[in-house]
């Protein structure tokens, strides 16, 4: 089982800082991934949980305004990203999504 820990646009620098000293307490069983907001996923430093992302553009690098690529996403350490979530409607788009970014994650050298 993963447990995703999902800030959504929460948590002031400050704030976030104090909760990652909390998750670092933390002893599960299961698999834990928080996705902090873009401006504090440069802070993440928890050796007990994963890094994930809020979001994640199903287009590769390039002029795309405001949208992070996986492969950005890899390089600074993310290993999950939710995807497909409310702001995505149709469950066509959520599929096709979903499977170009495993896709783009996953076969990313």
């Amino acid at each position: 089982m993963i447990v995703i820990l999902n800030n959504k646009s929460n948590l002031s620098k400050d704030e976030f800082l104090n909760y990652q000293e909390e998750l670092k307490k933390i002893k599960s069983p299961y698999e834990i991934v928080l996705c902090p907001t873009y401006l504090n996923i440069g802070l993440f430093n928890i050796d007990n949980i994963s890094l994930g992302s809020q979001n994640v553009s199903c287009n590769s690098d390039g002029a795309y305004t405001g949208e992070i690529s996986a492969r950005s996403l890899k390089k600074i350490g993310v290993s999950y990203s939710l995807v497909g979530h409310s702001a995505i409607e149709g469950n066509q788009k959520q599929l096709y999504l979903k499977n170009l970014v495993h896709h783009k994650i996953y076969h990313y050298e």
